[in-house]
C-alpha cells in the first residue's frame, strides 16, 4: 500500500472513530481554522531514503511529520534533514 493510501485510510478511520452521537457530551474544544481532527505522523530510524522519497511526498500533500533519527544515519544525510526541518517537519 502506498503512503498516500495509508494516510487516506488513517484519516477515514480516524474520522469515523471521532464521530459522536447527537446526544453525547463531547468536548467544547474549538479546532483552529475550522479543522475537525489532527493526525500525528512519526517515523523511526532515519532511513536514508526518507529525505529523498518520503519528505517530498509528505510536502506535496501539505503533511508534516516527526522523525526520530539515529545519529549515524542522520549525519549521512544531514543536508536533507536540515531541509526537512526548514519545511516544517520535526
Amino acid at each position: 500500500m502506498s503512503i498516500v493510501a495509508s494516510i487516506f485510510s488513517l484519516v477515514v478511520y480516524t474520522g469515523l472513530a471521532q464521530s459522536y452521537p447527537a446526544n453525547s457530551n463531547k468536548s467544547e474544544f474549538k479546532w483552529p481554522e475550522g479543522k475537525k481532527m489532527a493526525i500525528s505522523l512519526t517515523f523511526d530510524d532515519a532511513r536514508l531514503s526518507q529525505p529523498d522519497k518520503g519528505i517530498p511526498l509528505l510536502d506535496r500533500y501539505g503533511v508534516k511529520a516527526t522523525f526520530y533519527l539515529v545519529p549515524s544515519s542522520m549525519l549521512q544525510r544531514l543536508d536533507g534533514w536540515k531541509k526537512a526541518v526548514k519545511s516544517g517537519h520535526d
